[in-house]
């Protein structure tokens, strides 16, 4: 959260607004709808974050628990690297209008999604030895949502059919 939190804080400061939220804020009914609809996506998907703070002495490491660490440590790794990136690509003026292809985006074009997704992943691996199996709806809720919500389709589908270019690196990447 603190990650995205900030890297959101500075684009946003950056650029001076989210442009994905737009119409979102000029209509009150549809904000309501937005709203209600994050807070039980957040309720939902803290389910298993919330069967680690509150599982006490449940909690032990065991060789899951190790995986759902290191799944977590890559995960990370790869958002705040893919963060970096882009906003190093995008601070330069040569880029200007143009999308990042070269780093982690030269294999993924969402690497930052797929480290979000594979902390949520981590999460269940770390409960699911507390015999919490339901925690995996957080995984895969927020995975479905990345994909096919608030991430992947609502930030490609501004570009898919208008730049020719970017349809290749869809095809390719």
């Amino acid at each position: 959260a603190i990650r995205l939190a900030g890297f959101l804080f500075v684009r946003v400061k950056r650029v001076g607004k989210d442009i994905r939220f737009d119409s979102v804020k000029t209509k009150p009914s549809t904000f309501l709808v937005w709203w209600t609809l994050q807070a039980l996506w957040v309720l939902t998907t803290m389910a298993a974050a919330l069967a680690i703070v509150t599982g006490g002495e449940r909690i032990s490491m065991s060789w899951l628990g190790w995986i759902g660490f290191g799944v977590w440590l890559f995960g990370f790794a790869v958002e705040v690297v893919a963060d970096a990136q882009k906003s190093s690509f995008k601070n330069d003026p040569v880029n200007q209008g143009q999308f990042i292809r070269t780093g982690l985006w030269a294999w993924s074009r969402h690497p930052n999604y797929f480290g979000e997704s594979l902390f949520w992943w981590s999460l269940f691996l770390l409960t699911v030895q507390m015999d919490t199996i339901w925690t995996i709806l957080s995984p895969v809720i927020m995975t479905f949502l990345l994909l096919r919500v608030s991430g992947v389709w609502m930030m490609e589908k501004g570009r898919t059919g208008k730049n020719p270019a970017y349809q290749k690196y869809q095809q390719e990447t």
